[in-house]
């Protein structure tokens, strides 16, 4: 009779499993309840109001998105943003301290010529959930 229950259990702890993609042991993108962030450590946030998307190789993660932090902001410290509302941020993930944007591993939000730079360094098309 234990063994019914425990095998419901089981199905619908798979079945809640929040998406993710998993970047190497410490980097994940995740979907949580009001959009989809990285994060370090399966909790801690990397970037401030979230992301949509990610590509990385060896030592970076570029990653993209429309974050609610930055909505609506033509500038964002002395830096032009996008005109087409995607931001995006450069994560040195040998440098990373969990600082978010006091970290010296973090860079952003990029510029336009910045983040096309990093998008030609990371062949890797983004990934999203």
């Amino acid at each position: 009779m234990c063994k019914i229950p425990l095998a419901i259990l089981l199905t619908l702890s798979l079945v809640s499993c929040e998406p993710h993609i998993s970047i190497d042991s410490e980097f994940t993108l995740r979907h949580v309840p009001g959009g989809t962030g990285l994060y370090i450590s399966g909790t801690v946030p990397v970037i401030p109001g979230g992301c949509d998307a990610v590509k990385w190789n060896e030592q970076y993660i570029l990653a993209k998105g429309q974050c609610s932090y930055y909505v609506g902001r033509n500038e964002y410290r002395g830096k032009v943003l996008p005109a087409s509302g995607d931001v995006y941020f450069l994560i040195d993930r040998l440098r990373y301290t969990n600082r978010q944007e006091l970290d010296p591993g973090f860079s952003g939000p990029l510029t336009q010529e910045e983040a096309t730079k990093w998008e030609q360094k990371i062949l890797q098309p983004f990934q999203t959930l």
